[in-house]
């Protein structure tokens, strides 16, 4: 800034600060210059502010939210937004529940159930993973506690690590990788929700055996069993069931128990998923329904053949008919919940 023009500033502060007809020690104001006493108080009040907002601090920049730890295993990218010690301790937790996935479902050692690597990613908040879950899957898996993309190459699984305590979060992980594990082991065919279900569930409470909810299955199921209302599994097979449907819950994962415990059926759980998706028919493209008894039509053959090919795997894996097996898991719920 120029001598004159820093005279001009300190005349104008001066003379906002001197209203005109004001006195002094020297006697009055000597007249302004051209223009008003308004105009020179405006004057100097905007430099004074200019002055004032180039002096103030500038707030500092948002920091860019930092990127994911990644840890890979032999069969996982893991992305990680926890403390680095959780991340790893998560990844570890992947490859132990992948071996005992193989354990139970008599998966051949070296044998890759996906293509690549299952990518797992884990976030410190909800709202880290409604953002990636609304772009990634859309607003149904946005407002979910967590979900899975099971596609052979890289499937993928999220969950928001947080709002429960540590053992639940590595059960919900446990859960979703079941799910991945059994669409993709071997060929993609649509099992049967029981059967997901049943096998997601029975992996939860195999890492977590004293999970309050593994009582409470056992109490539901012998409830039911003792009072008649277990669901024939010519139904149960073939009929889809709430989340909130804990009877369903409790009778699938019973049965996945009691399969993985018989002597018949011990060891032979991969085998049955095998074959399930061996028989398994193509899916038809398009459908000509032409009215509601089309439709009613349509539902029931469906359903028939969906019941008629897990009898039929069953059979053949195990060796026993399902009136057996039904028979059979009856007596071993009431003699062991």
């Amino acid at each position: 800034m120029g001598k004159d023009q820093r005279n001009a500033l300190g005349n104008s502060v001066r003379e906002a600060s001197s209203p005109e007809g004001a006195f002094d020690e020297a006697g009055p104001s000597p007249p302004r210059r051209g223009g008003t006493a308004a105009a020179s108080t405006l004057g100097a009040t905007l430099l004074i502010a200019l002055a004032a907002l180039g002096a103030a601090p500038r707030a500092p920049a948002p920091k860019a939210e930092a990127g994911p730890q990644r840890i890979q295993t032999t069969h996982f990218d893991v992305q990680s937004f926890l403390p680095p010690e959780d991340g790893k301790s998560y990844a570890a937790l992947c490859e132990r529940a992948y071996g005992r996935f193989c354990e139970l479902l008599d998966v051949p050692q070296g044998e890759a159930v996906w293509d690549g690597k299952c990518v797992v990613m884990l976030f410190r908040t909800r709202e880290q993973f409604v953002a990636f879950a609304a772009g990634v899957a859309g607003p149904n898996a946005a407002v979910s506690g967590g979900f899975s993309r099971p596609t052979k190459l890289n499937p993928l699984i999220a969950l928001p690590m947080c709002g429960q305590e540590r053992v639940r979060l590595e059960q919900l992980l446990i859960h979703e990788m079941s799910h991945v594990f059994l669409q993709l082991f071997r060929k993609e065919v649509q099992l049967p929700i029981w059967l997901h279900e049943g096998c997601a569930q029975f992996f939860e409470f195999r890492h977590h055996t004293a999970d309050s909810r593994l009582k409470q299955s056992q109490r539901i199921v012998k409830d039911i069993v003792a009072n008649g209302r277990a669901r024939p599994l010519r139904q149960f097979w073939v009929t889809p069931f709430a989340a909130t449907d804990r009877e369903g819950y409790a009778q699938a994962w019973s049965l996945i128990h009691f399969l993985s415990q018989n002597p018949r059926t011990k060891g032979k759980i991969g085998k049955y998923v095998l074959k399930l998706k061996e028989l398994a028919p193509e899916r038809k493209g398009f459908v000509h329904i032409q009215s509601e008894a089309d439709l009613k039509r349509f539902v029931q053959e469906a359903v028939e053949k969906a019941y008629a090919l897990q009898a039929e795997a069953f059979g053949q894996v195990f060796g026993i008919t399902v009136a057996d097996l039904e028979r059979d898991w009856r007596q071993f719920v009431l003699s062991n919940y």
